[in-house]
């Protein structure tokens, strides 16, 4: 009887132990499919060109009003944590950013696609985030 016992014990701690490693969590990924440039300063902003050279993507608008935003959609992509690069005019100077980089956020929604939002925030001062 101690016997079946103690076997009985051992197959339900097997049991327990398999169930744990089978809850291992997975980590979820970022998908993106806009790239949005918002223009928070004070002045109107030419020629942006936004540039990942790790993958070759490419993205401009030619003028993007203060006040106002440019935006494009691809189809759906993981991100990859890869630096983007930032070139416009400003004033009739060019200007030139990089490399920055996304933070990915803690909440990542599965199933849904984020933006990636490019923030003029000033003139000199840009960022790089993440919407749903």
């Amino acid at each position: 009887m101690h016997q079946k016992l103690l076997n009985i014990g051992v197959v339900i701690c097997t049991v327990f132990l398999a169930a744990c490693v089978a809850t291992a969590l997975v980590k979820e990924t970022l998908t993106i499919n806009t790239l949005m440039i918002e223009n928070h300063s004070s002045s109107d902003l030419n020629n942006v060109k936004i540039k990942v050279e790790q993958t070759g993507a490419y993205a401009s608008c030619g003028l993007v009003l203060r006040g106002r935003s440019c935006s494009t959609t691809f189809k759906s992509k993981t991100y990859q944590g890869n630096p983007v690069f930032i070139s416009w005019e400003h004033n009739g100077k060019p200007q030139k950013v990089g490399p920055l980089y996304g933070e990915v956020p803690e909440n990542i929604k599965v199933g849904s696609d984020a933006a990636v939002v490019i923030a003029f925030n000033s003139a000199r001062d840009v960022s790089v985030h993440f919407r749903y």
